[in-house]
């Protein structure tokens, strides 16, 4: 396998993020450490040189890990964020995001525009598992409902209303079952049945889970274990998955938080190679898988066969073997990282040159594509600049109108002569509309004001039959003065 490297990401309970950048045979070193939310970082996602974080503080943020840079943050719950998952390769094309306020969104990479808001949880989303097309996606809440959406119209297409507590949802890579938790059980359903076809059990709760593939899955338990279940189709009953535990990975002392499988380029539809687990109490480990087709050949060589069951045998459950009885246990991890903080999540991602080849290619197909729109939109304000320009009306020339004096005027009022002495232009010279127009409106202005005239000569004028009384006018009488006091008279 050709030298790849290695980036892990944790949060921790107070907020701060810790970046670690390595590749095999050499010591993971500090990319970066930084205390971007101001509350526990509850999730982390990454895809590409894309990285999302989401917390106690309702914000989710994006960052650029490859260039140590903060691209923006996204606000639109609230609540806690409590899961993200992005969908997409090279390069993530969308994010959905669950909070405690019941409610998932649905946000565009491109530009991280808000497509769409699913409500229908009752209670705050415990996870989110988005289907290998990316048409669907299953969230579980603390309603204790199972939803399935349809992330094309928005809506909600299957709700599965079950008498416990849910904890973790995930679908198998092929998209056709996909497993749940309940305290220290995992149910794997099958799609197609809509039926139970398999039950893994832990001896403590269980609190992280991945595909490896659609025959291998990934669980960790508080007691800080991760084992690896091998699902295989039972001969005589097709409706059920035998299951049992063909390694264990002990090299934790705290409950697990985070199981990530890690892909390179050359191995998205099969096996992941790695996978990174982390727990609480600060330490993350990557484990190689490259020989993990000896583990699987090895168990079934240890397995015990199968007698054949009768149909009444058939109808009964498959009984579940103890794993650890038959199971190759590992404790030697391609990387081993111990810190002083709590670990509340993990993103873990691992590129070769192929790989960053892809990415960076994508990169460039962006900015090529971001260049011909900003040349188009260019070009479109220029062609409507010079639209505008020739669409503007152009500046006429003052029309004067000139009148022949040959024409003889016409006795009468002033109206009729200039009525009679109407516009004769001048050949080759003839009215604007504006002029006409406005000639139009000084007549009827004049029309209507003669009308006026007549109205109130016409109202002046008595009706006939009615005789002339006149009043006799009184003479205006002096304002009374007030009474003089009259002075004695001295002799």
């Amino acid at each position: 396998m050709e030298e790849c490297t290695f980036f892990l990401t944790f949060g921790t309970y107070d907020g701060a993020f810790f970046g670690y950048e390595g590749k095999i045979g050499n010591a993971l070193k500090t990319v970066f450490a930084f205390t971007p939310h101001g509350g526990c970082v509850r999730c982390l996602a990454s895809q590409g040189s894309l990285l999302v974080s989401g917390s106690t503080d309702e914000i989710i943020r994006i960052f650029n890990s490859r260039r140590r840079q903060e691209a923006g943050t996204l606000m639109e719950h609230n609540g806690s964020i409590t899961c993200l998952e992005l969908f997409g390769a090279p390069q993530a094309s969308h994010l959905l995001s669950g909070s405690d306020d019941g409610t998932v969104c649905i946000w565009r990479a491109s530009d991280w525009e808000l497509l769409h808001k699913l409500k229908g949880h009752r209670g705050g989303i415990l996870s989110l598992s988005i289907h290998p097309s990316g048409k669907l996606a299953l969230s579980v809440g603390k309603d204790r409902c199972l939803k399935l959406w349809n992330l094309l119209t928005g809506r909600c297409a299957y709700t599965n209303n079950l008498d416990r507590d849910l904890d973790l949802v995930m679908w198998s890579p092929k998209g056709d079952r996909y497993a749940l938790s309940s305290a220290s059980e995992v149910m794997i359903y099958d799609v197609e049945s809509a039926e139970v076809v398999a039950r893994l059990k832990h001896e403590r709760r269980v609190s992280a889970l991945a595909f490896l593939s659609d025959e291998l899955l990934l669980t960790g338990g508080d007691d800080g274990s991760v084992r690896m279940w091998h699902l295989s189709v039972v001969a005589e009953k097709k409706n059920w998955l035998l299951s049992r535990v063909i390694a264990l990975f002990q090299g934790h002392q705290a409950r697990i938080r985070s199981i990530v499988p890690m892909r390179t380029s050359q191995t998205q539809d099969g096996v992941a190679p790695f996978f990174a687990s982390g727990a609480s109490d600060g330490r993350v480990r990557v484990w190689d898988l490259r020989d993990v087709d000896a583990v699987v050949k090895r168990s079934e060589e240890n397995q015990p066969k199968s007698q054949n069951t009768s149909k009444k045998d058939a109808k009964k459950e498959v009984p579940i073997l103890p794993g650890e009885e038959i199971a190759d246990s590992f404790t030697e991890s391609v990387f081993d990282l111990s810190s002083d903080v709590r670990l509340t999540c993990l993103s873990a991602d691992i590129v070769d040159s192929h790989s960053q080849h892809k990415v960076d290619q994508h990169a460039n197909k962006k900015k090529q594509q971001k260049r011909q729109r900003e040349e188009a939109s260019e070009k479109a304000v220029e062609s409507n600049d010079e639209g505008v320009v020739s669409a503007m009306p152009k500046k006429k020339a003052k029309v004067v109108v000139e009148f022949d004096k040959s024409t003889p005027k016409k006795k009468g009022t002033k109206e009729s002569q200039k009525a009679a002495t109407a516009a004769v232009p001048v050949a080759g010279k003839s009215p604007s509309a504006q002029d006409t127009k406005k000639q139009r409106r000084k007549e009827t202005k004049k029309e209507k004001k003669k009308q006026k005239q007549q109205q109130k000569a016409a109202s002046k004028v008595e009706p006939e039959g009615k005789a002339k009384t006149n009043t006799p006018r009184t003479a205006k009488q002096p304002k009374p003065k007030a009474d003089a006091v009259s002075k004695p008279k001295t002799k």
